[in-house]
Formats: structure tokens, sequence, C-alpha cells
């Protein structure tokens, strides 16, 4: 499945991306950094071509990955306006931006709006994946990519926002919560070492768990609650809290704020 790849903006989830496909294919790319110093770096890490410009990246390329900045999409529209987009498939990772957004580019421009994230650096990540105006060859192309760091859904654009929030954000929010359980971890003793261990490890086993055995969730709580047990006394406190709940605003602000950058800049 021979594709050249062009980066628009190489940052750290690009580099997840690469880093994951790089090794299992030996691949060669092309991109586009306006910083000069990680362009160097990028450059030679990967035997990668660095391009001056946009214009120049997208016409030696076949799929190019939109990997900046929401924020900074208005003012390099521009630039990929004045591109040839024919026969090309643009592929976006920007939260928020809609495909309609990239319409003004071309009248049938191949489109794939990814919404993946960082776990793609050790082959864990998840990519939710819509296409639109794309061939079956090119939606292939983009499977394989995102496969190789990870598990890819196919979904309906309608639902990508809900993606970001669940998975694109998720990590973070993960991790947030494990500093709070490696804090109580010491403070009983445990070292910050083992207490992160034994936190990423629970949350492989337990994500295993989900992914191979069709089971419900109450079951899954079931199996490890026993009455009057610990597992018991911390899930009634987590009711009493409302932990449920606050985790959830969490998610929905994640949602939420996907939604806004879809907004047109004024």
């Amino acid at each position: 499945m021979s594709t050249r790849f062009g980066f628009i903006g190489f940052g750290k989830m690009a580099e997840a991306l690469w880093s994951a496909y790089h090794a299992q294919h030996q691949t060669t790319m092309s991109f586009y950094d306006p910083n000069s110093e990680r362009a160097t770096t990028i450059a030679q890490k990967y035997n990668a071509t660095a391009h001056s410009t946009i214009e120049s990246l997208v016409a030696a390329s076949d799929s190019i990955l939109l990997c900046i900045k929401p924020q900074t999409l208005p003012e390099l529209l521009p630039q990929l306006k004045a591109c040839s987009w024919d026969d090309k498939t643009l592929v976006s990772i920007l939260a928020g931006i809609p495909m309609s957004r990239f319409e003004t580019l071309s009248a049938k421009i191949a489109i794939a709006r990814v919404m993946p994230n960082t776990p793609l650096q050790v082959g864990e990540g998840f990519s939710g994946i819509c296409f639109q105006n794309t061939t079956p060859q090119q939606e292939a192309v983009v499977m394989h990519l995102f496969a190789a760091g990870g598990s890819t859904l196919t979904i309906p654009e309608s639902t990508i926002n809900a993606i970001t929030g669940i998975s694109g954000s998720g990590p973070a929010f993960f991790y947030q919560l494990t500093q709070k359980i490696i804090e109580i971890g010491k403070h009983h003793g445990l070292s910050e070492s083992d207490t992160r261990a034994c936190v990423a490890q629970t949350l492989i086993g337990a994500g295993k768990m989900m992914l191979t055995q069709d089971i419900p969730l109450e079951t899954l709580i079931s199996q490890v609650t026993s009455p009057g047990g610990t597992t018991a006394a911390g899930l009634a406190e987590m009711q009493r809290l409302g932990v449920d709940h606050d985790f959830g605003n969490v998610i929905l602000k994640a949602i939420s704020r996907a939604e806004e950058l879809a907004q047109p800049t004024p």
C-alpha cells in the first residue's frame, strides 16, 4: 500500500503516529514545520524531507496530514487554498474542526477526519475516523496508517466530538486521577514507582477484560465486590460523593470545548 505521506505540523501527536508507523514500515515522509530547529531534528531522526512551503509539501505528497493546533487554522487556510488538491487526501486531526471547513479548498476534496490519542506511540492508541469524498483505496491508506498505533473505528462525523472527549482527552484524565492514587500509595508506604506500576497494570488488566469478555459492566463490577468488603465500601463512597456524576461532567466539558472549536472564528 504505497503512498507518499506529508505532515503539516509535526508536534507530539504527529510524531507519536509516525514513530509507530515508521517502526513497522521503515518508509519515508515529507513535512512542513515553521520551527527550523525542530524541522532539522525531525528530518535527521526520520530521514524525512523538510519543505519550506506548504504548497511544495502538498505537491510532493498523496496523503497530507494536518497536525496543527485548531486555533491556528484560520491563518493557514490561505496557504492551503493555494494548493492543488486533485487526487490528494487531506487527513485532519484537528479537534473540533468539521470537514465542511475544508470544502473551500476544493469542490470535491477527499477528507479524513481523525481523533487519535497519545498511546499511539506505544501501539495502544485509539483513533476514531470519518471520511468524506474518499475512495476505498484512500480510506484503506488512512486506516492502515493509524492502525499501526492501535485500534481504529470508522464513525460518522456527528459522533467525533464524543470520541474527542472520551478517548482523545481521556488519557490525560486517567493520568490526573493516577496522580492522586500515587499520593495515597506513598502516604501508605508504597514507593511512587511501585504505585505507578500497580495503577498502570490495573488499568491495563481492566481494559483487557472489557475488550475480551462480552460481559456487562455491572457484572464486572459485581465480580470484584463482596458484601461488606473493601470494594463495596469504596463504591458506596463514590456514590455518596457523586464521583460518577462529576467525572461525567469532565468528559462533557471536553466535548463541549470540541463543539466550541467547531465554530468559525469571528
